[in-house]
């Protein structure tokens, strides 16, 4: 994988100022960095730390979808 930082391309313009042409790219969700535009995450490590915290996520969505289940049960219950 070629670095981004080394697609950098500089040229100079008729007034002597340096004009600086980036090529396309995303950054990296986790950490920021530049990426290649097809791609997510910069590194293994990246991906790894997203899927992590998606899991970590997942587990107070399901604790509150069970209580609302009880709540919703037990207030029929009580009718």
């Amino acid at each position: 994988m070629v670095s981004i930082r080394s697609k950098v391309i500089n040229s100079i313009k008729k007034d002597g100022s340096v004009m600086v042409k980036v090529t396309p790219h995303k950054h990296c969700i986790v950490c920021g960095k530049a990426v290649e535009p097809e791609e997510v995450f910069c590194s293994e490590e990246c991906k790894q730390k997203y899927e992590s915290a998606r899991k970590r996520q997942w587990i107070p969505f399901v604790i509150f979808f069970v209580l609302m289940i009880i709540l919703i049960a037990y207030s029929f219950m009580a009718v």
